[in-house]
């Protein structure tokens, strides 16, 4: 028990040295799973899917640091866009980001953040992914 409590306190060193700025809370909300990035990332493709231009966004869900959206034909439609999610995993890759598109239609964007992004390399990836979805 006592190499076990020894192991756990390494590693929350570790988590709070790879992610600074956590506090003691956060790392305790992380190790049970009820942290994530997934706040930054729903509000900004909700901001994007509101201005309703550019590739039209449908579904916009998260949990945690995975978080996904799918692209539709038409603004407010629920038509899969398989081709629309393929152009703009296309189009990431040439601005240097990797998205991934899944799901039954091939219609969906999943992003997954990794815990030890900062939130300058987060937001760095928004910003690519909504210039992306816009034609910027």
């Amino acid at each position: 028990q006592l190499k076990a409590a020894g192991v756990a306190e390494a590693t929350v060193d570790k988590i709070a040295g790879l992610k600074p700025g956590l506090s003691k809370r956060d790392i305790e909300l992380l190790l049970d799973g009820g942290w994530s990035d997934d706040r930054a990332f729903m509000a900004r493709m909700k901001a994007i899917k509101a201005k309703g231009r550019g590739m039209a966004i449908g579904d916009v869900r998260g949990l945690g640091a995975m978080c996904a959206f799918e692209l539709v034909t038409e603004h407010g439609g629920n038509k899969p866009d398989a081709a629309g999610a393929k152009a703009l995993a296309a189009k990431c890759l040439e601005r240097g980001l990797l998205i991934f598109t899944c799901g039954i239609y091939a219609d969906t964007v999943r992003l997954l953040t990794p815990l030890t992004a900062s939130d300058a390399v987060l937001d760095e990836g928004l910003d690519i992914l909504e210039a992306a979805l816009l034609g910027n």
